[in-house]
């Protein structure tokens, strides 16, 4: 009789502990369960919006592109503008169906299909009160100015407001994430008695904090690169034209902080003459508006460069078209250089002067001018410096010589660095590393060179 209760109590016991570690497993099988199907979710909505959100940069760079080739053709009347603006336009309406069903997926969370239907219905306002007017009515001048004047306002706004829209999505995505494990953490703990769930729950607690955090870095990761590639992509020329009698290179490298890309630009294209066109710019500010700002900016000293030889006169009527447009100050250096007559001709608009280095020094050259956009008439002046075989021009945005808030130190370095790396292979890329190493910038850098 002792010894059948002995196995029985024995059977009792094993079962308690079988019992026992069950329910100390039980909470980690169901929270590893849970944590593996929502965050599976969270990262495929995070794919979908992901997805959504390039479809409808797409349609804001063809709307920009469309804006471009409206104020092109408004500056100088060239069919090549018409052609652009009307090809866009046959695109627009099938790339805003296809933006629409990307993100129709999305719908009953933060009615995302509305960004796209409020981009048609802005683009077809601005079409019929600007494009078509300007285009196919052939209105400039005033006009033009007076039609673009009006819609542009609209249409920051509305892009900003999109883009802010999306960014909500994606705070509102993470947030729901948080609160349902943290809804299921509450849950065990309430479940567990024993000290090895409890330890169980921690060790899940921690391992969703993880993966929250893992989260948050991925988004705010792919916000960062998006807004970067989107500025990158859209404003920065991707490579240099190849001109015959020169070497021509450039670089541009966005702010260590993602929130401070700005307004730097550069151009370089060859006339109808042969000679030479070069242009670096910076707009005041920040963020999407600056972008923006820079991209009118920049079409405007382009428009202006087909029409008039001296480069004081391009900026002067770029001038023109910006303030009628309340655009904002906007700095600039322009040149023109003639490879028959190896002179270089440039000027500025509140922005750092040229540096030339030739034969076995460098220096900066003389400079002078109000920045654009800020007055009606700046005075603005032409200089002229002969250039001999193999001189190198270096033009830059403030950003290269005020990262230690010190211009004068940051000129003087710059100078030393154009000398020194003269005859590389990519001088603008020789340069930059020469004055920032490894290190990211504080503000945006932009640097265009040219060797005769």
């Amino acid at each position: 009789m002792n010894g059948r209760g002995s196995k029985q109590s024995s059977l009792v016991s094993l079962l308690v502990r079988v019992g026992l570690v069950a329910l100390a497993i039980l909470p980690l099988a169901v929270g590893s369960l849970w944590i593996y199907s929502s965050s599976s979710r969270a990262f495929q909505l995070q794919h979908e919006i992901r997805i959504a959100q390039n479809g409808r940069n797409d349609v804001m760079r063809l709307f920009l592109a469309m804006e471009d080739a409206v104020r092109g053709f408004a500056a100088t009347d060239d069919p090549f503008f018409a052609e652009v603006y009307h090809r866009n336009h046959v695109a627009f309406t099938a790339l805003a169906r296809t933006s629409a069903a990307e993100l129709d997926g999305l719908d009953g969370r933060q009615h995302a299909p509305q960004l796209i239907a409020d981009e048609v219905r802005t683009y077809r306002r601005w079409t019929e009160a600007v494009g078509s007017p300007i285009v196919d009515g052939h209105r400039r001048g005033p006009q033009a100015a007076g039609l673009l004047r009006n819609p542009d306002t609209e249409l920051a706004a509305r892009m900003a407001a999109d883009d802010h829209r999306l960014g909500t999505l994606l705070n509102d995505v993470a947030s729901a994430s948080d609160v349902q494990r943290q809804t299921l953490l509450r849950q065990i703990l309430l479940g567990t008695v024993l000290a090895a769930a409890a330890l169980l729950a921690t060790l899940l607690e921690a391992r969703a904090a993880a993966a929250r955090r893992e989260l948050r870095q991925t988004v705010l990761y792919d916000e960062e690169r998006r807004v970067t590639t989107l500025l990158q992509t859209a404003l920065i020329p991707d490579q240099l034209p190849p001109i015959a009698g020169v070497d021509l290179s450039a670089i541009y490298v966005p702010a260590a902080l993602e929130r401070q890309v700005g307004g730097d630009w550069y151009e370089a294209l060859e006339l109808r003459d042969g000679r030479i066109f070069l242009l670096v710019g910076d707009v005041a500010g920040h963020g999407l508006d600056a972008a923006v700002i820079m991209n009118r900016a920049r079409q405007a000293i382009l428009g202006a460069a087909i029409r008039a030889d001296d480069p004081a006169s391009i900026l002067s009527t770029a001038n023109r078209l910006l303030t009628s447009q309340s655009a904002g100050m906007v700095t600039a250096v322009c040149c023109v250089f003639d490879p028959g007559r190896m002179q270089l001709v440039y000027a500025t608009a509140g922005h750092p002067p040229p540096i030339v280095a030739a034969g076995s020094g460098a220096c900066a050259m003389r400079y002078g001018g109000a920045p654009l956009g800020v007055v009606d008439d700046p005075e603005l002046s032409s200089f002229e410096r002969a250039l001999d075989r193999g001189s190198v021009v270096v033009l830059y945005t403030d950003g290269a010589i005020e990262d230690e808030l010190d211009a004068l130190r940051g000129e003087s370095m710059l100078v030393a660095a154009a000398k020194q790396h003269r005859d590389a292979t990519d001088p603008a890329a020789a340069i930059f590393d020469s004055l920032f190493g490894q290190s990211r910038p504080r503000d945006d850098v932009a640097i265009l060179t040219m060797r005769v």
